[in-house]
């Protein structure tokens, strides 16, 4: 089963204009009638053009990277329009419409908007309740000072009063400001454009992460979430911890997870069960998961999500693992995951570079399993 939320908030803003069309599908199909019923509908790149016009500048100087931030959008997406019809004769478009939404961040667990997330917990739009889902950074909060672009800026523009920097990675356009916020995301079929920008300086601080997650969570039809003692781990199975937290870094806690799947609504032995160490540096956070299946099958993709630009890599006393992206676009967060033994698998997931997170990776020390005490 694969949950909308692991691919961020565009999957969800996705399902909206689905919803859309389905309620006027003729105007999705072919716009408005008549006599320019036949007129070319704007690409995403031309409704960029026309909303988030170039500027000439020669930099966008750099300031701190907020904590937290809210940005509205307007959302397009190709073929979405109501058909009003811009130019003369052969120049005539039918005209891209946007549908408004937003997404508030409080790093590096907390969103609202478009989809509801906390540290283990997501409800995907319009979901009533949530689900426990893999303790892992937010998925659609982009991190280019991390993950800076291959590539200078093509360009400027000027969006939400806020001066940004263009770049081209891959097939997408991506227009960075000086705090480290993608305000322009353009991919073939879809254009967001933040309309406005609030930011703010507090990060949530360990305890405050920790406090929601202290009475636990356990129900069949939404998983399973409890604080564990940081010094127990499983019985029968040997875990791989870090002896220390990595470096600037502080223990939120050590936490048994077992995400809402398909196998748990049903019972089976191919259950995902982990356990989760979260560590967290005021923006930044790094979890370290290991687990496996209850019947001790493969573990792939297939139960712990895609990566995207997988490659592989040396984890030391892991063997040989496998890194890539996990958050959604080019900036977001890194993981590497190994597999030691069979129905077995190691996640060191971060918002930091993917070298550090290999390091931490090769630290890990293996130890026998022994007994879980729980907190709550």
């Amino acid at each position: 089963m694969q949950f909308p939320w692991r691919r961020g908030a565009k999957i969800a803003r996705v399902a909206t204009a689905t919803a859309l069309c389905t309620g006027a599908l003729n105007a999705c199909a072919s716009g408005s009638s008549g006599s320019n019923s036949h007129a070319p509908i704007e690409s995403v790149t031309a409704a960029l053009r026309r909303v988030a016009p170039p500027v000439s500048t020669a930099a966008v100087p750099e300031v701190a990277e907020p904590a937290q931030y809210r940005i509205d959008y307007d959302v397009y997406f190709a073929d979405h329009t109501k058909g009003d019809v811009a130019g003369h004769g052969k120049q005539q478009r039918r005209l891209l419409d946007a549908t408004r939404t937003y997404r508030r961040v409080v790093r590096p667990f907390e969103e609202s908007g478009s989809v509801q997330a906390t540290l283990g917990f997501a409800r995907g739009s319009g979901g009533a309740v949530s689900r426990v889902t893999p303790m892992r950074p937010l998925g659609d909060d982009p991190r280019p000072r991390v993950y800076p672009p291959p590539d200078p800026p093509v360009g400027y523009r000027r969006v939400a009063g806020r001066t940004c920097a263009s770049y081209v990675v891959g097939d997408g356009e991506y227009c960075i400001d000086g705090a480290g916020l993608v305000l322009v995301s353009r991919t073939p079929l879809s254009l967001d454009v933040a309309v406005k920008v609030t930011t703010g300086d507090d990060a949530e601080t360990p305890a405050q992460i920790a406090a929601p997650l202290a009475k636990g969570f356990t129900e069949p039809q939404r998983g399973s979430l409890r604080p564990i003692d940081p010094d127990s781990a499983p019985a029968g199975a040997t875990d791989y911890a870090l002896d220390a937290p990595p470096e600037g870094f502080t223990l939120v806690g050590r936490y048994a997870v077992v995400p809402l799947t398909g196998e748990v609504l049903n019972q089976t032995r191919k259950i995902v069960a982990g356990i989760a160490d979260v560590y967290v540096r005021g923006v930044d956070a790094i979890v370290v998961e290991r687990g496996g299946k209850l019947d001790k099958s493969g573990v792939g993709d297939e139960s712990l999500g895609a990566l995207q630009a997988k490659h592989d890599v040396d984890l030391g006393g892991l063997g040989t693992g496998q890194a890539g992206i996990a958050g959604v676009g080019p900036f977001g967060y890194r993981e590497v995951r190994a597999t030691p033994s069979q129905g077995r698998y190691v996640v060191v997931a971060g918002t930091v570079p993917e070298h550090e997170l290999v390091t931490i990776a090769q630290s890990l020390q293996a130890r026998p399993g022994s007994q879980l005490n729980y907190l709550d």
